[in-house]
């Protein structure tokens, strides 16, 4: 079980007494949630207001043709529910759906409104988030009309958040001073990917996979749509390197992987190294 002094960490619930905090305490429940599980679905009532307490959240909504679009991904720490409906009483407007195991503390409605009404700082802090997450939903949603294009998640290598160990997914890995190579290739339509390795530069880069296009040194590539890439980096300290394209809307929807380097890696079976050559000029 989770224990109150967990609680000053939600920031709607830094502002309470000691006291307050373990009155609202003594009213949640604990309940724990796998991948298969739903912890709300659309159309469901709203009869509490849920903080997540460990693992990470999907907030999704359908649009008429059952397109899935990701709303928001919530970490520890956040509140949710949606607030809104639980204010207006009415039911969950979308799913929340968690990405691996997840453990979430239930705060029963009454609880909440009376929370409320008696820390106005509290008040002030979910008013804010009310209006953030409102334009946020905002502008999600206009893929889900009729007649747009929707991109409610981005890919990588086939996968949402395929090479991210928080996520659900299993990151990639090698052992210090091992080359990791990354075939690049942008397949959405409109946007462009700035493509950086966090805390390290490509050292090498080729243009469209072509040797005749070779940077060195380099920290990021810009890769148009339907355009490619092919980049190395060798890093010699073991940590976590995050692989993200810049385009952080596609980032936070799942174009993001973790290069984990340590001397245990295991052995993968890639492709050997081959030293890129001049190009041969061609004959008249």
């Amino acid at each position: 079980m989770v224990k109150p002094p967990m609680l000053p960490d939600i920031p709607l619930l830094s502002s309470l007494t000691e006291a307050d905090r373990k009155t609202l305490w003594e009213g949640m429940a604990e309940t724990r949630y796998d991948r298969a599980q739903y912890i709300s679905k659309e159309g469901d009532p709203t009869e509490c207001v849920y903080v997540l307490v460990s693992g990470t959240v999907k907030c999704v909504k359908l649009s008429a043709e059952g397109k899935e679009a990701v709303l928001k991904v919530l970490s520890p720490g956040d509140l949710f529910c949606c607030e809104a409906a639980a204010f207006d009483g009415t039911p969950h407007p979308g799913y929340a759906q968690p990405m691996g195991p997840v453990t979430v503390l239930k705060i029963p409605k009454q609880t909440y409104f009376k929370l409320l009404r008696e820390h106005p700082e509290a008040a002030l802090k979910i008013i804010k988030c009310l209006g953030y997450r409102l334009n946020e939903a905002q502008e999600t949603c206009q893929g889900l009309r009729p007649g747009t294009i929707t991109r409610s998640l981005a890919v990588f290598n086939g996968g949402v958040f395929k090479y991210h160990p928080f996520l659900g997914g299993k990151p990639l890995e090698a052992k210090p001073g091992e080359r990791v190579r990354v075939y690049l290739v942008n397949a959405g339509p409109n946007n462009f990917s700035a493509f950086p390795p966090i805390g390290e530069i490509w050292e090498n880069a080729w243009a469209s996979g072509n040797p005749a296009n070779r940077l060195t040194g380099v920290q990021t590539v810009v890769v148009g749509p339907g355009d490619a890439y092919t980049v190395d980096v060798v890093v010699q300290h073991e940590g976590a390197y995050p692989l993200v394209t810049h385009s952080l809307t596609d980032a936070l929807r799942g174009a993001i992987a973790v290069l984990v380097v340590k001397k245990d890696a295991q052995a993968l079976p890639l492709m050997p190294y081959v030293e890129p050559g001049p190009m041969e000029p061609k004959q008249p």
